[in-house]
């Protein structure tokens, strides 16, 4: 960021970088502090929100302008970085469809007066051809959660493209509520039944960094990915809606998957409310 000054509370700004030529991202090094900052987005897109050298993204306004966004990393909770595996890249540049990256940081609190900010992340890439290619999809749930009991959030969607992807990482994300949050797949057999794998689960008061995913089975045209949140809010006296400022909640489970053939998806999210 180019020295910005949040000056309210749950100010979200973005700033980008135009792409010249082709590379492959195949790491991520957040320069972030969760004293400052809440959480930190990387939008690939065919045209930013702004030509400013930063702006204010927050709320609902797209970071991509008019344009589709591609979700290429996440952090938040002081995640460490997030190397990808041998081979996988995300690829970017005037041979893709995405000739910007947008950094979208979410701050929590404002700042002093004379008091700016400069976070921001370090990527690792390669000119160098990388074969599988990578996509994140983000499966969000929206909705309200009731106080004074444990319930949960779902979300569920269908791979409706004839593509084949590969998961390989999952990270979570919620506020103060979360205390659990789970992924699965589901593929139904020749007989019409549905098999449910576990691709991971984490606390997400934990560093909220990409883990490997516990069962790497293809996932395809006609299956269905869920993801699960589950909230405690026993000690709140009013409802808690699904929302951006931190004293919202969120309900977000990320998918790293890459292909062997063609590209990722054009479905970077999936959002629905209980299921």
């Amino acid at each position: 960021m180019p020295n910005v000054h949040p000056d309210t509370e749950d100010s979200t700004f973005c700033t980008s970088q135009k792409l010249n030529s082709t590379i492959y991202l195949v790491a991520f090094e957040p320069k972030a502090s969760l004293q400052f900052v809440h959480h930190l987005l990387v939008f690939g897109c065919s045209k930013p929100g702004s030509v400013d050298p930063y702006w204010n993204c927050g709320e609902t306004k797209n970071p991509c302008g008019e344009s589709i966004p591609k979700i290429i990393y996440s952090w938040a909770l002081n995640a460490t970085p997030f190397h990808l595996p041998k081979n996988v890249a995300f690829k970017v540049g005037p041979k893709s469809q995405i000739n910007y990256l947008v950094l979208q940081i979410h701050y929590t609190h404002n700042f002093h007066k004379n008091q700016t900010d400069i976070s921001g992340l370090n990527l690792m890439y390669t000119k160098k051809y990388q074969n599988k290619l990578a996509g994140i999809l983000a499966l969000a749930s929206e909705g309200l959660i009731p106080p004074r009991t444990i319930t949960t959030l779902e979300t569920l969607c269908q791979i409706k493209e004839n593509k084949t992807i590969f998961p390989f990482a999952f990270r979570v994300h919620t506020h103060e509520l979360g205390k659990l949050v789970s992924g699965y797949s589901t593929h139904k057999d020749g007989n019409g039944v549905d098999h449910w794998f576990l691709l991971g689960k984490k606390n997400p008061q934990e560093a909220q960094l990409f883990c490997p995913v516990v069962n790497r089975k293809p996932v395809t045209f006609g299956d269905k990915l869920m993801a699960r949140c589950t909230m405690d809010s026993r000690h709140k006296g009013t409802y808690t809606i699904v929302g951006p400022g931190h004293d919202d909640e969120m309900c977000n489970f990320y998918i790293a998957y890459y292909v062997e053939k063609g590209t990722p998806l054009r479905m970077s999210y999936c959002i629905s409310t209980r299921v």
